[in-house]
């Protein structure tokens, strides 16, 4: 369990203790999505700081709810509709822990050092919610970076790419994008298309279902506990 906290918890940190202050927060009366990030005072900086904490923990039950549904997943389900926690801030921390559970080739990166690049290709429909994100995150050692693009990124751009694209163009696009990327879109065309994981909705809840055939092709490597908690696995 420790190892699935671990992953699930942006920027890492001891996973013992950040699973307990989960748990807490899950069985408390206070719902984290509900704290109040305004702030006025004399004290700015105490106010950057209680804003960033509440957005790292809330990414953080995001991500647990995601690769955990035993801890948190009815509570988060229930309370996130009710505060107002988007379909993109659920998508964004799906993006942001599925590079936790994908080997990438050595060839996906231009250098040992290279970050490890998110990237939108097409309208964004995230706005600022990935880049809060990803800020300060880390993977296997790589930084997390996001890019914006409005065409298919050149070799070693980017290692995520989600297509926020659709019509008779889409197929096109997915092929031409090199190998070792992670694709990732809306809707089971995207999966028709090429694609690699595919959001879905499912009782009103964000899902995915993985096309393992075309992660081979992609030559990545998903780790089984992803592949268990996907709504469906297409070869």
């Amino acid at each position: 369990m420790d190892e699935v906290v671990r992953a699930a918890i942006p920027g890492g940190g001891p996973p013992l203790r950040q699973f307990w202050r989960m748990v807490i927060l899950c069985g408390s009366g206070k719902s984290l999505l509900s704290w109040d990030s305004t702030c006025s005072g004399p004290k700015p900086a105490e106010c950057e700081w209680r804003t960033r904490v509440r957005h790292r923990l809330k990414t953080a039950l995001l991500g647990i709810a995601v690769f955990a549904p035993v801890l948190c997943g009815p509570w988060l389900s229930q309370k996130a509709r009710a505060q107002g926690v988007s379909e993109y801030e659920v998508k964004a921390a799906f993006l942001l822990n599925f590079t936790k559970f994908v080997e990438w080739p050595p060839s996906a990166f231009a250098t040992p050092d290279a970050p490890m690049t998110l990237c939108v290709l097409g309208g964004d429909p995230f706005g600022a919610i990935l880049d809060e994100d990803v800020r300060g995150a880390t993977v296997n050692g790589r930084r997390l970076v996001v890019r914006r693009l409005a065409q298919v990124p050149s070799p070693h751009t980017c290692q995520v790419v989600f297509v926020a694209l659709s019509g008779r163009d889409l197929p096109t696009i997915v092929h031409s994008l090199e190998p070792d990327i992670l694709t990732v879109g809306e809707g089971e065309s995207f999966l028709r298309a090429g694609g690699t994981i595919a959001f879905v909705t499912d009782n009103r809840r964000v899902r995915f279902i993985v096309n393992v055939t075309a992660a081979a092709h992609e030559e990545l490597r998903l780790s089984s506990r992803l592949l268990a908690v996907a709504k469906a696995v297409e070869k």
